[in-house]
């Protein structure tokens, strides 16, 4: 598959480690990215990270190109509680 602006991304982890890494490519490329973390702090500063990158591509939009979402996807209680 061709990765190429305007395409949707959801990255678990997406605020640390491989999972950052793989937002911030998918940023580079002007891809819509949820970053899915449960950290706050890094999540957020990531997700600004990628609509920074994409304003080349996106810069006339009236809605972001990135967000974060809260969760912790290795407990499913946590689904219940959200």
């Amino acid at each position: 598959m061709e990765i190429k602006p305007g395409l949707s991304a959801l990255v678990t982890g997406g605020a640390s480690g491989i999972g950052k890494v793989l937002s911030l490519a998918l940023g580079v490329k002007g891809v819509f990215v949820t970053v899915v973390d449960f950290s706050d702090e890094k999540g957020k500063e990531v997700a600004s990270l990628i609509e920074k990158q994409n304003a080349k591509f996106h810069s006339k939009l009236e809605f972001p190109t990135a967000m974060f979402v809260r969760c912790d996807v290795a407990n499913s209680i946590y689904y219940l509680i959200i």
